[in-house]
């Protein structure tokens, strides 16, 4: 895959999230993707694009505003990773997800993604407010 590929791949995955357009990732997804996130709850594993999606669709279900406010591109061989900021808008107040991914491609498709999330980190908390 091109670069520029791949970098399109991001950006449609990333306005995926902010637009809350499911089918766009599933379609971005290989279907026995190998889904790992980990959460302030814990370790959460999806296996297949169904169990992804339901899961990442989870998270998001009750937000009616996804901004993307920050990312930013990586790639270091067969991986490639993508660092986002998203500021969120559910039951009435406002949060900040920070989340960053690394994922595997296989023939154009992510097969393999790994997730770590802050959590949804109410705004009024944010450590350079004064």
């Amino acid at each position: 895959m091109l670069d520029t590929d791949r970098a399109r791949l991001d950006e449609r995955y990333l306005s995926a999230l902010s637009t809350r357009e499911f089918g766009t990732l599933r379609s971005i997804f290989a279907p026995h993707i190998r889904f790992r996130a980990l959460v302030p709850g814990g370790l959460r594993e999806a296996n297949g694009v169904e169990e992804t999606i339901a899961m990442i669709e989870g998270w998001y279900r009750g937000c009616d505003t996804v901004d993307v406010v920050a990312s930013s591109i990586s790639h270091a061989a067969d991986r490639a990773g993508i660092a986002y900021r998203l500021r969120v808008h559910e039951n009435g107040r406002w949060y900040i997800i920070g989340q960053d991914v690394f994922y595997a491609l296989e023939a154009g498709k992510i097969a393999a993604m790994d997730l770590l999330c802050s959590g949804f980190r109410p705004e009024e908390n944010r450590l350079d407010s004064n």
